[in-house]
């Protein structure tokens, strides 16, 4: 079954951003996805993909259909995340 899928990377500019708004829209909100809702989430990937450290990948089955994302941010020395995450920690503590 894996032989069957591409995996790729991607980044603010993929000729897939859209598709894969969609993908990420259906994902964690529903099927009944806004126009407003594709575009942010448009944004909110753009932004995410400038982040040091980021990670997007994009899975397409064999007619080259998008099926599935991932997207992480690898925590670096004072990067976003990583202040984010002290932050949070802190106030958890």
């Amino acid at each position: 079954m894996l032989e069957n899928i591409e995996i790729d990377y991607f980044n603010s500019n993929d000729s897939d951003i859209e598709k894969i708004a969609k993908l990420y829209c259906m994902t964690f909100l529903t099927d009944n996805i806004l126009l407003e809702d594709k575009e942010n989430a448009v944004k909110n990937i753009r932004k995410h993909t400038g982040y040091e450290g980021f990670i997007g990948l994009k899975c397409k089955d064999a007619k080259g259909k998008l099926i599935g994302l991932h997207m992480a941010i690898q925590v670096c020395p004072n990067n976003f995340t990583e202040k984010k995450l002290l932050i949070n920690y802190q106030t958890i503590k």
